[in-house]
């Protein structure tokens, strides 16, 4: 058996698992060609996990090759699954579809070093936002605000130090730079 056999195979595993105890997939993209040896079956490939996401963040390179478009109302309506999509575009921010709300968020102006690390970073603080909430509160359109705040913050914070790892904020710094921003 290959790797690339086992790899599928324990990913549907793990798919599996997630829907027998209700457990929400988020799916970070994160496309490079590079790590795939035919990146034609790329796409049919990545739709088939996103049969199985709940929550999807894509840049807007990847929305545009995946979806051919960048608005994330849009996708969702291609994939009428998800309770969720943010599409995000670097120093312009990230638009959203979250809980029926749609919506923007302008990127935080920071003094950045280097943006290794930028999108994880917000996916983590996007994660870590709907760990704190009942997902029956993505009704509410402050509290979604808040919480692409807090994804944008993470990221934002990210990019004033040199690698993806060593800048990553604690929850007291997120809130510290959201209070002054």
């Amino acid at each position: 058996m290959s790797c690339q056999s086992d790899r599928s195979t324990g990913s549907a595993e793990a798919l599996q698992l997630a829907e027998n105890y209700y457990v929400r997939v988020v799916v970070d993209i994160n496309w490079r060609p590079m790590f795939w040896h035919d990146e034609t079956i790329a796409p049919n490939q990545i739709r088939n996990l996103l049969e199985h996401t709940d929550f999807l963040k894509v840049s807007a390179e990847e929305a545009e090759w995946l979806f051919q478009t960048t608005n994330p109302y849009a996708i969702a309506e291609q994939q009428s699954h998800l309770e969720g999509v943010i599409v995000t575009n670097g120093e312009f921010g990230c638009h959203y579809y979250l809980g029926e709300h749609q919506g923007e968020y302008p990127a935080f102006k920071v003094q950045a070093q280097d943006t290794t690390g930028a999108g994880d970073s917000f996916l983590a603080g996007f994660t870590h936002q709907l760990c704190q909430y009942p997902l029956s509160q993505l009704n509410d359109p402050d509290l979604v605000d808040r919480i692409v705040a807090y994804a944008s913050a993470v990221g934002a914070i990210t990019t004033t130090g040199l690698g993806a790892i060593a800048p990553q904020p604690t929850d007291a710094q997120v809130k510290a730079f959201l209070a002054t921003h």
